[in-house]
């Protein structure tokens, strides 16, 4: 089976996570803020000088890039600069754009760089890709994706599908969202891949210090060599801080800046066959800080240090080590000396409390008992009564969709059903299924 594709290139692995980094989250996965545009459009070289006046009264009124292609047809084309762009209407909160600017953009009201940190720890959840073709009219008509088998739960094999959406019926009412159909992924062989219809397409998610609202910023772009550089930086301070990324912070600040930078990458002139090298403006993240300071911050002794100093003010109310040195310095309380090597010679150690005589006049003190606590009995496992009740309707309905989308037999899935006996084992089964896993529906492995 062919492991490779115009878009990625896939490592081997036993684990399911390997399949993870292709495609990252959902879109719906993730709340957005506002979007921070990698670029501009601009009217083609042949446009007139009505066009040209037309344009610029368009942009300032503020009107955004859809907008205005809708009153200039096809006369506009990206344009690759070296700043972002961000505006009003691309924000939830429409201030957002005019304090980004007043925070981070250059004196001459560019934006080129901006600080930034990340909710997650997963470089592919933070810049999600994939192949996307889009229609004049119906929206998404096909993306990529991939599927793969078990045994045992062990991956053995994975191919690239290409997804397309579910044609809707009329007057029927689908739950849960339209389902996808699969068919095999072959960008070399796809009509739309060859005529650029269907083209590599990714999302970067981050957050901006100084700026209020719950969600993340996201940045589209369609440049493989942002998306390569940006997902490096990543993985090499994941390394860095044994694993590190969501919400890192070094003195209190954050480490990561995102940036525009001019880099000469290779082009390829497909009608020609030819590569030839050029000049473009990438997405590039970069940290602010020595990695060292960061590294040396984050290591295994520094976070067993930070360890120690909890237990200590959780167990001893108190974070001083020097107080407590048998928590740091190898020693244990047996280690200790006992009251009697302290004592000077000649010296007499005080015997018990009910022992010592009492003065004349007085009632010898009473020596204090120890009671023993009474025994709590075990507080009872609550029960939701699901482990009697049977299966129900809507949940044999939900496995078998889901299921659908895996392709699995009819047979097979029959006598999974069959052996699914009440509500908790189809809820189990429904949990495996939203995670991906579908051994149970694998033929058992010959021994």
């Amino acid at each position: 089976m062919n492991r490779q594709s115009a878009a990625h290139r896939v490592p081997y692995d036993d684990n399911e996570e390997f399949l993870t980094p292709l495609l990252g989250l959902d879109d719906e996965s993730v709340k957005t803020i506002g979007v921070i545009r990698p670029g501009i459009k601009i009217l083609k070289k042949d446009c007139t000088e009505a066009d040209r006046a037309k344009y610029e009264q368009l942009l300032a009124l503020g009107m955004s890039w859809t907008d205005m292609e809708k009153e200039l047809g096809d006369k506009l084309v990206p344009d690759n600069v070296d700043y972002f762009t961000v505006n009003s209407y691309d924000c939830i909160n429409p201030t957002n754009a005019d304090l980004v600017k007043k925070l981070y953009a250059d004196a001459d009201g560019r934006l080129r760089s901006i600080p930034v940190y990340f909710a997650m720890n997963e470089w592919w959840n933070l810049i999600p890709h994939r192949l996307y073709c889009y229609g004049r009219t119906r929206g998404l008509k096909h993306r990529s994706s991939f599927e793969y088998e078990r045994e045992g739960g062990r991956i053995v094999d994975y191919r690239m599908v290409c997804e397309t959406p579910v044609d809707l019926q009329p007057g029927k009412k689908l739950f849960g969202g339209r389902g996808w159909v699969t068919k095999p992924c072959d960008p070399e062989s796809c009509p739309e891949y060859q005529k650029e219809e269907c083209k590599l397409s990714g999302r970067i998610y981050f957050m901006i210090p100084g700026i209020k609202g719950m969600g993340s910023w996201v940045i589209p772009t369609k440049s493989y060599y942002s998306m390569k550089r940006v997902k490096k930086a990543l993985r090499d301070m994941y390394q860095l801080t044994n694993g590190r990324i969501a919400y890192l912070l070094h003195k209190g600040e954050p480490v990561f800046m995102l940036r525009k930078v001019k880099a000469t990458v290779p082009s390829i002139d497909w009608k020609k066959g030819e590569t030839t090298m050029r000049q473009q403006c990438l997405i590039d993240l970069d940290v602010v800080v020595d990695p060292l300071e960061v590294a040396r911050e984050y290591s295994v002794e520094k976070m067993l240090e930070k360890g120690r100093k909890a237990f200590t003010v959780l167990t001893a109310g108190t974070g001083d080590p020097d107080t407590y040195p048998g928590t740091y310095d190898g020693t244990s309380g047996t280690d200790l000396s006992s009251d009697e090597e302290e004592q000077p010679a000649g010296t007499v150690a005080p015997g018990p409390m009910g022992d010592t005589e009492a003065p004349a006049g007085q009632e010898p003190c009473p020596r204090p008992t120890a009671t023993r606590p009474e025994r709590q009995s075990a507080p009872e496992t609550p029960k939701n009564g699901n482990g009697r009740r049977e299966m129900d309707r809507d949940q044999k309905a939900a496995i078998t969709k889901m299921a659908s989308r895996y392709r699995v037999p009819a047979g097979t899935l029959d006598k999974v059903l069959a052996g699914l006996e009440s509500y908790d084992e189809a809820a189990k089964v429904i949990s495996e299924l939203n995670k991906g896993d579908i051994s149970r529906f694998l033929p058992a492995r010959s021994v």
